[in-house]
């Protein structure tokens, strides 16, 4: 019995002593939710420990008889929690954000010996870049999150948010026991294939499966939002000198000038998929520069980025913007490059007031199935993001057999409560509304909408007060007919007007369409042919009684518009037009050489060729509509050629018209974003002088981003000019280093724009000094072609987050005319939108 008992003793003494506490779980963002990689979990009594991975999720083992595991990473309040000795257990923690804390960094003398590793890192990006694989490929699976955060007490007690209040109970729960409650309203997943060429550099993402759900989306703008949102548009280089992100550049913290803006601290060294590691912390040197906070960790032999997580905080001179976050973890192909096989990003955006709430945007790619210098032919990357037709009629089988991670019991939450979301009443006035600002149009079923209501009420001193109305054909109606019609009547001339466009695709991959016009209105002088729609604020505000120089017209058009290649789009279009100058004493003489008659009105019919050329331009499709996106280290060419034709449809002139134009938008680093746009016009001909090339003036109180804005309406004319134009926004770069206008974030922008127009003596002589009964005929303005006209401006940026003022001086030109509208000097406003 003694040895049975001794026996027995003895095996529950070493099942005790052989016990283990496992602890299994996740940690996550209290604020967001997201996951947080690379955090330390350890053992508080043994420091036995380990690190989360890129999804947050560890696991714990200890045969100690440890209670309490602490948990630590850079960027969170540090936390403790009690565990159960000796059982497995699942330990769910929300961490709190703070700031990056630099009191446990000990500096020691001589060099820092994070610059040691940072020189291996420069001296080995050429073999760890994957700019500098010949080609790559890899397939991308792509998650985005939209949610609402910061609901306060005040909001969620209101009538507003009655309809949420059972939702948002549920989403409690579901945040944690420390976790805020998020709403959300949006959430999609995409499928695609991504390819890089290096020579000549080319890029295409193909889009195999999309499915989006929300508030306020449909087929259309679900794959719109599926091109601006797939992993290609989410693709940070951090072996770039700067990172292009919400249109700033942000300088990296492997840059090669990275020391002049980061302080760096060497902080461990671990094994990460047996690979030795450094880790490497960093900080900017001052608050105000456009760089991160974060860690890098960075392999022992070839010096490659493995790991990488990066933050922007409210000190960034960034609107809107409460916190952004981006978190890498990088893998090697079989050529030695590196590239990252999951990204996972955080754009927190703050609430406009205190009675308002924030929004989180949330993304995760995962990239897999590498291959590199396996290039195709050259026609395959044509077009930049190809979406194939069944990518949004894929079942959820398709999805549960290609997304690349299980969708987690959150995700399968936020589907469900996004279906509540989106049927409340409440929320859909709320996305009517935005849709109508951003447009112009409200929607009137599915397939017309009504508008543009931004020229819905007009005055001149032809027409009176006049009301417009429209209607236009949704992409719902036909992704291949476009139809839009107006019409508008003057209570002073008591004449209707009317407009009516008919268009149609031929082929959407070249996106080359034809379409026909006919309209029968008026329009200022110098304010024609924006068939394209480039100035259309400046129309809507000029209908506002500000422009009594007008004509009454009556045209019809006819266009083709065709992708002839990458990044050259060209368009063809016949307009035959009858043109009544109003408001001024005008008349012309039809034989200059005679002078045996005077005419007041013409008549015209021409052909237009219009060639674009924008290197690597890329396009996004939204319905029957495109968004450019242009390289911004490439200039933007234009050429135009007009012929007009004597003879056809009671045409009056014969002519031939060129310009040429150069434009472009460039990243300048720290010294922010330059714009510069040059333009050369010709006209071979003689002509009345509503043909010329009339400088678009601005005699609004609002500035014109395409005008000359003390320029007064019609005071410059020519048959040939030369205009150019350069802007320099700072981005904050001088008011940065001012405490009170750092705050503000405000921001510096300086320019100047400059024209020389000449008119030569034919085209003066065209015009009789008076008309048939002995009146005044109105002449083009005299201007010295060798004296070009000049104005000056300096402002402010982001006042209030969306105004921009604009202190403008002209320098040329100067003697003061007989004219209301002559200004030296002016201060004139515009809306600024930008982060």
């Amino acid at each position: 019995m003694k040895s049975l008992s001794y026996l027995f003793f003895l095996l529950i003494s070493n099942h005790l002593f052989a016990q283990h506490t496992v602890i299994k779980g996740k940690i996550s963002d209290a604020t967001t939710g997201e996951a947080i990689p690379f955090a330390n979990v350890f053992f508080m009594q043994s420091h036995f420990g380990t690190t989360t991975d890129f999804d947050g999720f560890f696991t714990l083992t200890s045969n100690t008889p440890d209670d309490s595991v602490s948990i630590v990473v850079l960027g969170y309040k540090s936390r403790n929690k009690e565990v159960k000795k000796g059982t497995a257990q699942t330990l769910n923690v929300q961490l709190d954000p703070e700031g990056f804390e630099t009191k446990t960094i000990v500096v020691t003398p001589g060099e820092n010996p994070a610059f040691r590793i940072l020189r291996g890192v420069w001296a080995n990006k050429e073999k760890n870049d994957k700019r500098n694989l010949d080609s790559y490929q890899y397939e991308s699976y792509s998650k985005v999150e939209v949610d609402a955060d910061n609901i306060n007490k005040k909001f969620t007690g209101s009538s507003v948010f009655a309809p949420f209040k059972n939702i948002f109970d549920s989403l409690k729960l579901a945040a944690g026991e420390d976790g805020k409650p998020i709403l959300p309203f949006y959430i999609s997943e995409t499928l695609s294939d991504y390819y890089f060429l290096k020579v000549p550099e080319r890029k295409k993402e193909v889009i195999k499966g999309n499915r989006s759900q929300g508030v306020g989306v449909g087929n259309q703008s679900s794959g719109f939002v599926a091109q601006i949102m797939g992993s290609s548009f989410q693709d940070y280089n951090f072996y770039q000198n700067y990172i292009n992100l919400l249109e700033k550049n942000f300088i990296s913290p492997i840059a090669t000038g990275g020391r002049d803006f980061y302080k760096y601290y060497l902080v461990d060294s671990l094994v990460i998929d047996g690979k030795y590691c450094y880790k490497i912390d960093f900080k900017p040197k001052r608050k105000q520069d456009l760089a991160f906070t974060g860690s890098i960790w960075i392999t022992d032999t070839t010096f490659a980025l493995r790991r990488i997580v990066v933050e922007v905080g409210t000190d960034a001179n960034l609107n809107y913007v409460e916190r952004i976050k981006i978190q890498q973890e990088l893998e090697q192909t079989s050529s030695g490059h590196w590239i990252p096989a999951k990204v996972r990003i955080l754009l927190d955006i703050k609430e406009l007031n205190k009675n308002a709430f924030g929004l989180l945007a949330k993304f995760y790619v995962s990239n897999k199935n590498f291959m590199v210098n396996k290039p195709k032919e050259l026609t395959f990357y044509e077009e930049r993001v190809v979406t194939e037709a069944e990518s949004q009629n894929h079942d959820t089988a398709y999805w549960n057999a290609n997304r690349h991670e299980k969708l987690t019991a959150q995700d399968k939450v936020v589907y469900s409560m996004i279906d509540s979301v989106k049927d409340l009443p409440t929320v859909r006035t709320y996305v009517d509304l935005i849709q109508v600002i951003s447009s112009g149009y409200v929607g009137m079923g599915k397939y017309v909408d009504f508008g543009n209501l931004y020229y819905c009420v007009g005055y001149n001193n032809v027409e009176g007060a006049r009301v417009r109305a429209g209607l236009k054909t949704t992409y719902a109606f036909s992704k291949y007919w476009m139809l839009e019609a107006y019409t508008a009547y003057g209570f002073k001339d008591n004449q209707f007007k009317y407009n009516f466009e008919v268009a149609r695709f031929l082929s959407r991959k070249t996106w080359t369409k034809v379409g026909v016009q006919y309209k029968k209105d008026v329009e200022g002088f110098g304010l024609q042919d924006d068939f394209f729609g480039s100035r259309g604020l400046l129309n809507a505000v000029a209908q506002l009684g500000l422009i009594n120089r007008l004509n009454r017209f009556e045209q019809s058009r006819v266009w083709m518009e065709t992708d002839l290649t990458r990044g050259l789009t060209q368009r063809v279009f016949f307009l035959s037009k009858h043109i009544e100058p109003l408001g001024i004493n005008f008349g012309f003489y039809p034989n200059p050489e005679k002078k045996d008659k005077i005419e007041k009105s013409f008549s015209i019919s021409e052909i237009t060729l219009e060639t674009r050329f924008a290197y690597k331009d890329i396009f996004i499709l939204a319905g029957n509509k495109r968004l450019r996106l242009t390289e911004e280290r490439f200039p933007i060419f234009m050429f135009q050629y007009t012929y007009g034709i004597k003879g056809l449809f009671g045409s009056d002139f014969e002519y031939h018209k060129a310009s040429i134009n150069v434009s472009q938008l460039m990243k300048l680093g720290a010294f922010g974003r330059g714009e510069y746009s040059v333009t050369a016009r010709k006209v071979f001909a003689t002509l009345p002088y509503p043909l010329l090339d009339i400088q678009l003036g601005n005699e609004t109180p609002l500035r014109g981003y395409d005008a000359f804005n003390l320029m007064r309406f019609f005071e410059f004319i020519g048959d040939q000019s030369l205009t150019a134009s350069y802007t320099q926004h700072f981005d904050g770069l001088f008011f940065n280093r001012v405490p009170v206008l750092r705050k503000a974030k405000l921001r510096e922008v300086v320019g100047a724009k400059t024209a020389w127009v000449g008119l030569t003596e034919a085209n003066k002589r065209i015009i009789p000094p008076f008309d048939n009964n002995g009146k005044p005929i109105l002449q083009p303005p005299n201007s010295n072609p060798n004296i070009p006209y000049v104005e000056v401006f300096y402002g402010v940026e982001n006042l209030f987050n969306f105004i921009r003022i604009d202190a403008i001086h002209r320098l040329t030109y100067i003697d003061p005319p007989n004219d209301k509208f002559y200004q030296r000097f002016a201060i004139k406003a515009s809306l600024y939108f930008a982060f």
